[in-house]
């Protein structure tokens, strides 16, 4: 019986040492053999790889290929950023974020009146009558007692009148008479490039100016160093007896700025430290119509009744 159970217990641990040689055999050796066939394959496929160049290439200097390469490019590059510099938004300065510690509607109730009337002082200056624009600007009395908007809010709200400050001196520059209205459309993607999109920012405008005046400030548009086009624009003159009497103006202007694909997808639109064409994107979210995506209504301009080519 002793021997027996002496072969019993031998067979026994002979079946467990193969079957544990299995399990390790079709566990894991079997992944790395069959991984190991993987890169034996990959090897020879590069080695095939190395020996197609190596023939190609023969007796060739790689610098001098990347020389070329380099010289082809670098035209390109050049335009394509002397283009990038002219498809720019109108700039202005970003508005700084509030102290650590100051709430930020007490903060928007004591910077942005100096705001309006910062641009109050240069409209009088001008001699320009403006009415009381505010670009879609909320005043900060909406902000009452119990109410704790975010900085982020805040600060969209004066960059947003800062931008509409710029497309006030625009028409400052050409000493119109008076500005009645200013109204934002939000911007759209009019092109999108593997190097990056280029987006539009509608502007219409209600105002008055003399004839030589309005033709000095379309010629000066025509020649700024950024993209500018007037989509429409309507004339109306009461006194057709004075050459240079004071004309009702509405006029509707596009701006395109380009952004580069990397800056688009480094971080969002609206920071408290962006550069001024970053904050475009989301800045006009809301418009001063109901639907805020619709394009600018021709009704509001009725009709085209004089165009000038540029």
């Amino acid at each position: 019986m002793g021997s027996k159970q002496t072969y019993a217990i031998l067979f026994l641990l002979l079946l467990a040492s193969v079957a544990g040689t299995f399990a390790v055999f079709q566990f894991y050796v079997k992944e790395r053999w069959i991984e190991l066939g993987k890169h034996e394959l990959e090897e020879e496929k590069l080695r095939t790889k190395i020996k197609d160049m190596e023939e190609k290439f023969f007796r060739t200097n790689p610098e001098a290929i990347l020389e070329l390469w380099r010289n082809k490019k670098q035209p390109w590059m050049n335009a394509s950023a002397q283009r990038a510099e002219f498809f720019q938004f109108i700039p202005f300065e970003p508005t700084e974020p509030p102290s650590e510690g100051v709430i930020p509607k007490f903060y928007y109730k004591e910077e942005f009146p100096k705001l309006k009337q910062q641009l109050s002082d240069e409209a009088y200056n001008n001699g320009t009558a403006i009415n009381a624009l505010n670009f879609g600007v909320p005043e900060p009395s909406i902000y009452g007692r119990g109410t704790n908007p975010p900085v982020s809010e805040i600060l969209q709200h004066m960059n947003r009148y800062k931008y509409g400050m710029e497309m006030i001196r625009l028409l400052l520059r050409a000493k119109v008479t008076s500005i009645t209205r200013l109204e934002f459309w939000p911007p759209v993607t009019a092109h999108k490039g593997l190097g990056g999109d280029i987006r539009t920012r509608t502007t219409g405008y209600t105002f008055t100016i003399r004839m030589k005046d309005l033709v000095s400030l379309l010629d000066n548009m025509r020649l700024e160093d950024q993209y500018f086009n007037i989509e429409a624009i309507k004339i109306t003159n009461q006194n057709l007896r004075d050459a240079n009497h004071i004309l009702n103006v509405e006029m509707v202007v596009k701006q395109a700025g380009y952004k580069p694909i990397s800056e688009a997808e480094a971080a969002s639109a609206l920071t408290a430290d962006g550069g001024s064409n970053q904050l475009l994107t989301n800045l006009f979210g809301g418009g001063l119509r109901r639907n805020a995506t619709e394009p600018p209504k021709v009704s509001i301009f009725k009709k085209i009744m004089m165009l000038f080519p540029f």
